[in-house]
């Protein structure tokens, strides 16, 4: 790469460590409520844009055509079962049409990448990087792939994974580009989503593109499901939860394809692409639950399974309740009828009043919020008298008794409780069919950003001096050790 690449991957981490240091030090002097910024890498390895590897080069990407086909995944990636990338996969295929707009031919290899900086440090996302698949084409013949890390201010090739922890991976292959003439890169891999069921993300990467000579003449990503596209099955609303929105924002939709255009493009993080969508099988069990339900309106059981279905499609968080990702606030409505024409229809089916317990346990925050609602505890009471020796209902009943216990432990405390709750985010609240005939409402406040499955919790505050010379003093300290650093080497 020459002492001149390796002086500027030195000068990057360097402000990439200052950098850390200044927003560690900020976000001490801010109150602490988490959140997931919305450019941050996917826990698994998205691919994207073959890059240079900071090679100065006239070799202009002319275009780009990706295609991220979504399905079932074949197998779960964890034990646990509860993550997205244990139940959705996807399959990638990029092609890149480049050109050499320069006299003399260029030899240098070509970077893709595998894991970028700032990636979590999950040994389960490198095994993944390196046994995905990823292949490599140059006009039609296959690339020979070396995977190489960061080593100390160089890179060195690696066949399994490091003992340590590593910052970034690449895949590269030597490629030759005569003046005036196309050649045709095309690489495929498999990827799998982050996030918690029942939703995953998945992110293509374009800034990577930024290091071809000038821009990006024409390009398209697109994103296929294995049925059509609609509000429910793929998150499409700009103003979804917890890093859940399309970005950029407004892809074109047709049919099962979610599709970006671009043309003449400098490619920067703004551009990365990221997508939410429903798994594959729950969607397609609630398609089946729906028909179901409706040929059998009078049917308890269709009923019931119409309503286990879409709860399956909520996601929910033990302090806000429904998480809006997508369509779920109607999805919350459409399980809260059905659980309602289910107990109608079977009113001494006790697995139909745990189902709808457990629903609006969910979705009401109780949990954390400490109010049951009086609709919850009827029904709870209802189902101590029908089975008070099931353990399920046993669960119920001491949760319920903790609950209320905390509560009377709270009032009894010296400092008076706030009228409100302050930044509370917005809550779905269960409909209550004996007095409610409105349906639910949500409270008045706008949702407050967070992880999936993170708890608010309200850390100390830091007086703003403080703070600002920490900031100071933190990223004073790592530029002058850089700086020294340099001169030494």
């Amino acid at each position: 790469m020459g002492d001149r690449f390796v002086t500027h991957i030195r000068d990057v981490r360097i402000w990439r460590a200052a950098s850390l240091a200044m927003l560690l030090a900020a976000g001490l002097a801010l109150p602490h409520v988490p959140a997931h910024a919305d450019m941050a890498p996917p826990q698994f390895a998205p691919g994207g844009s073959v890059g240079t590897g900071g090679f100065p080069t006239k070799v202009r990407m002319v275009a780009e055509e990706v295609l991220l086909t979504v399905d079932d995944a074949a197998e779960p990636w964890t034990e646990s079962g509860y993550l997205a990338s244990d139940a959705i996969a996807g399959h990638v295929e990029a092609t890149f049409h480049m050109r050499n707009e320069g006299e003399a031919p260029e030899a240098f290899d070509v970077w893709f990448p595998l894991m970028r900086f700032d990636y979590p440090a999950d040994r389960a996302a490198y095994d993944f990087t390196l046994s995905a698949g990823f292949r490599a084409q140059v006009d039609g013949v296959e690339a020979p792939i070396q995977i190489i890390v960061p080593d100390g201010d160089s890179w060195r090739a690696i066949d399994a994974m490091p003992e340590q922890h590593v910052d970034e991976a690449w895949a590269t292959w030597p490629a030759t580009f005569e003046p005036g003439q196309d050649v045709v890169v095309h690489v495929t891999y498999e990827v799998r989503p982050t996030g918690d069921m029942p939703y995953g993300t998945f992110g293509y990467i374009l800034d990577t593109g930024a290091g071809w000579y000038g821009t990006i003449g024409e390009g398209t990503v697109t994103v296929r499901l294995p049925y059509p596209v609609n509000e429910t099955n793929t998150v499409l609303n700009d103003d979804s939860w917890w890093d859940t929105s399309p970005l950029p924002p407004g892809p074109e939709v047709s049919g099962t394809d979610v599709v970006w255009r671009f043309s003449d493009l400098e490619p920067t993080e703004a551009d990365n692409v990221r997508l939410t969508v429903l798994t594959p099988r729950v969607w397609r069990e609630l398609e089946q639950a729906r028909a179901a339900a409706a040929s059998a309106p009078d049917d308890g059981s269709a009923q019931h399974g119409l309503a286990n279905a879409l709860t399956a499609a909520l996601m929910t968080n033990r302090d806000v309740g429904i998480v809006r990702i997508g369509n779920s606030a109607a999805l919350a409505l459409e399980a809260d009828a059905a659980f309602a024409r289910a107990r109608e229809l079977a009113p001494d089916d006790l697995e139909v009043l745990l189902d709808a317990i457990e629903h609006q346990r969910s979705s009401c925050a109780c949990l954390f919020h400490f109010d049951y609602p009086e609709s919850l505890q009827r029904d709870i009471d209802l189902a101590i008298a029908m089975a008070p020796d099931d353990p399920r209902v046993a669960d119920y009943r001491e949760s319920r008794n903790e609950e209320a216990t905390a509560i009377a432990r709270s009032s009894a405390t010296a400092r008076p409780a706030p009228t409100a709750r302050p930044e509370s985010p917005t809550r779905y609240v269960p409909r209550d069919p004996a007095t409610d005939t409105a349906g639910p409402t949500p409270d008045a406040t706008e949702p407050t950003a967070g992880g999936s499955g993170a708890a608010r919790r309200d850390g100390p505050a830091i007086g703003p001096v403080l703070a600002i010379g920490m900031v100071l003093a933190i990223a004073l300290g790592v530029l002058v050790v850089g700086a020294v650093w340099r001169r030494r080497k």
